[in-house]
């Protein structure tokens, strides 16, 4: 829900968790970390973001940070990536060490089946 609305130029003022510093950065958007203050720091932080000159700013900041970082070629391409990795790790150990029972040409089947399924997934999304 963050990409989809930093994509519609929203301004996030989100809580410093998770993966969200991957896609906030001080261009178009605010990071509030947690803890003793942070109150505080949302009204701050939102303060500075509806500020006119800054709010259309990060506006702007923020679909060109989506458009330009996070858009679907780089994504697939970035899925493919992980695939791949996660076929080689798979065809040849599993997480103690142990051989697995899947061959690669079977662990390369199930990447390239959910591979398939986002790209379908990115074409539906884009006509």
């Amino acid at each position: 829900s963050l990409y989809e609305a930093m994509a519609m130029q929203c301004v996030p003022v989100v809580a410093d968790v998770g993966g969200q510093h991957e896609l906030v950065s001080e261009e178009c958007g605010v990071l509030v970390p947690h803890g003793e203050g942070e109150v505080a720091r949302y009204v701050v932080a939102l303060t500075y973001a509806v500020n006119s000159t800054n709010m259309s700013r990060m506006q702007k900041a923020s679909r060109a940070r989506i458009v330009k970082e996070f858009n679907s070629a780089r994504c697939v391409a970035g899925f493919e990536a992980v695939f791949e990795d996660a076929v080689e790790r798979r065809g040849t150990a599993g997480v103690w060490g142990e051989v697995r029972g899947e061959s690669a040409s079977a662990a390369r089947e199930l990447a390239i089946g959910g591979l398939e399924t986002m790209r379908r997934h990115f074409w539906r999304s884009v006509r």
